[in-house]
């Protein structure tokens, strides 16, 4: 498994390395810890590469020397979070990269070149209602990355193991849920899998309900059975790793229900699928995927199985 952890010497990144040990990565992980000096190069080049010639105008030197420092606090951000990595005691192979490229672009390039399986970075939300607003660059990966994207916030209080799984019966997410059992979570994590009846689906039963078919019992009874049909289909995969998981049925617009969920239980991570029932491509970001990571309070991981 590669993960290619963002690092800026932020507080938010900081804490998105420290809790490395809580994303239940494999023993064989190799660990990118990637920082980038904010520059516009021209494609293949390095800062080192790009030589200054005799003459040249004095303001030219000193844009040179001014990128030649952000390119060292880089190479020395990287090297402090791989640092970082190391404290935790895990035998995962870790190394530090810095990359003279705009950070949100640059991840995503990263990661497809480097074939990653997860990218891990902290929201870096600074405004007052900042749970509604993640960074540019958490944003730009979980609408663009070729991976799954893990965006850290601080663990509940107090800390638990408990993981909230959001399910919608689709192909992704029946993937995005067996990859999520095959990690090697702690004895004592405490799964919930939920699935919610959009509420959308109701107002459209009403209508036609209105209009002289009588069928909102009936369809709201079906929708009932096929959202527990998916939950048994959740917990046999669980169940097949060892892990037992709770149920929850909801009601309503599940970009809200499904991160309220996560606040009332405690939980220290929510997970879903990039993509639902109604997006076929492997990098087309879900409606429901899109909005979660804005309004939860926790860890949000979107998987790309």
């Amino acid at each position: 498994m590669k993960v290619i952890a963002a690092y800026d010497a932020e507080p938010c990144s900081r804490l998105a390395l420290e809790q490395l040990a809580d994303a239940a990565l494999p023993d064989h992980a190799e660990i990118i810890v990637v920082s980038f000096a904010d520059l516009l190069l021209p494609p293949g080049t390095a800062i080192g590469d790009m030589a200054l010639g005799i003459g040249l105008p004095e303001p030219v030197i000193d844009m040179h020397r001014a990128a030649k420092a952000l390119a060292d606090i880089a190479t020395e951000r990287a090297e402090e979070g791989a640092a970082i990595v190391r404290s935790l005691g895990k035998p995962w192979a870790v190394s530090s990269r810095s990359i003279s490229d705009t950070p949100s672009w640059g991840l995503v390039q990263l990661a497809e070149d480097e074939k990653a399986n997860l990218i891990i970075t902290g929201s870096h939300n600074r405004s007052g209602v900042a749970r509604f607003f993640l960074g540019s660059v958490a944003q730009k990966a979980i609408q663009e990355a070729p991976c799954s994207v893990r965006i850290v916030r601080p663990l509940p209080s107090p800390a638990s193991h408990r993981i909230l799984i959001g399910v919608d019966g689709s192909a992704a997410c029946t993937a995005a849920i067996k990859a999520i059992a095959a990690r090697p979570w702690p004895a004592d994590t405490e799964f919930s899998c939920i699935t919610v009846i959009d509420s959308q689906f109701i107002s459209a039963s009403l209508w036609q309900t209105f209009t002289g078919t009588p069928i909102l019992a009936a369809s709201v009874r079906h929708e009932s059975e096929a959202a527990r049909a998916v939950l048994d289909d959740a917990t046999a995969i669980l169940a097949a790793h060892g892990f037992s998981a709770a149920t929850i049925i909801a009601h309503g617009d599940p970009r809200e229900i499904i991160p309220q969920h996560a606040e009332d239980l405690g939980v220290s991570c929510l997970m879903i699928a990039a993509r639902g029932r109604h997006h076929a491509e492997r990098r087309h970001l879900g409606t429901v995927a899109a909005a979660i990571p804005n309004r939860a309070h926790c860890t949000v991981e979107v998987v790309r199985a």
